[in-house]
């Protein structure tokens, strides 16, 4: 066998190596997985975590005594998409859309806060983000298909409260990065009001890179690049194309950007990054000691002190 033989071989190993592993990476991190308890879940990550446990608890048995109401819409890929609305105590047009982070869920994300969000005089507008929950869809959107989703939803919410209600997008992580980037959009309805995005990563390229590089000692290149482009052909989206990075630059609405500065699984130089690319009226805020997540838990009357703030910047002030 010439050496030129044995050099295309071993090429040819290459690449079907990294195709094998470039799939692994798209089936383990951006394929649907089941449901997860969110208790359980807490429990699992283990210390750091303990201060969100009691909290979300709380937040849950309370959700449970709520009478939510079940909608579904269509993508505009033609898959359906659930979500639930806790009616605000009286009549209003103020509503709180809360976007759910990545492998993760609205009871999971929000059950410490959201009845804060309630108490706020907003309706409550809760998603299961694609390929999660009772949403369709098999690959994860790692917030580029879902910031269209989340569009979407702001248009079901404008026809039913009217042009002239009031929306705030809420986000944490993965649905930070959505709403962050659906609030830069040429297609957002002007009623969505302000934004407020919590431990949201500037791309998903970037936020793969990193734990890449931090759980793996992987380089990107030739993985990620691979996967990236298997994306675009199965899932018609790129980690590296409108990004919550590039999408903010456009955003002109009132913006609060939160993260623990504790935070080892979206780095909070990321928020840091996302804040400087805005050119909007924006707000900072950095929890100390606060990991992935749980800013609200860590420090609830900071948080809380921040929302209130932005709500009244966005022209929704919340009730007292």
């Amino acid at each position: 066998m010439t050496p030129l033989w044995i050099a295309l071989g071993v090429l040819g190993a290459l690449i079907l190596a990294d195709l094998a592993v470039a799939w692994y990476f798209i089936f383990r991190y951006l394929w649907r997985k089941p449901d997860k308890d969110p208790v359980k879940q807490l429990r699992r990550y283990g210390e750091k975590y303990a201060p969100a446990l009691e909290m979300m608890v709380a937040g849950l048995d309370w959700l449970d005594t709520q009478e939510l109401e079940d909608i579904y819409i269509t993508s505009h890929d033609s898959l359906p998409l659930h979500a639930r609305i806790l009616p605000a105590d009286k009549p209003t047009d103020k509503v709180a859309l809360c976007v759910h982070g990545y492998h993760s869920s609205a009871r999971m994300d929000f059950g410490a806060s959201i009845r804060f969000m309630h108490e706020c005089g907003c309706n409550v507008l809760i998603p299961d983000d694609r390929a999660h929950g009772q949403s369709g869809g098999h690959f994860i959107g790692f917030s580029y298909l879902d910031r269209r989703d989340c569009i979407s939803w702001c248009r079901y919410i404008e026809g039913r409260w009217g042009a002239d209600c009031r929306i705030l997008l809420v986000g944490i992580s993965m649905g930070a990065a959505t709403v962050l980037a659906a609030s830069g959009d040429d297609s957002l309805p002007a009623c969505v009001r302000g934004v407020l995005g919590d431990c949201g990563f500037c791309s998903g390229w970037d936020e793969f890179a990193y734990q890449m590089k931090k759980r793996y000692r992987l380089p990107t290149f030739p993985i990620l690049h691979t996967a990236d482009l298997m994306l675009r052909i199965f899932a018609g989206y790129s980690l590296r194309r409108d990004t919550a990075a590039d999408m903010i630059k456009n955003t002109h609405i009132p913006l609060l950007i939160i993260h623990g500065r504790a935070d080892d699984f979206v780095p909070t130089y990321m928020a840091e990054q996302l804040y400087g690319a805005a050119h909007c009226d924006k707000r900072l805020l950095l929890v100390e000691g606060a990991v992935h997540g749980v800013s609200y838990c860590v420090a609830p009357e900071l948080y809380r002190d921040a929302v209130r703030d932005l709500m009244e910047r966005a022209g929704m002030p919340a009730d007292q």
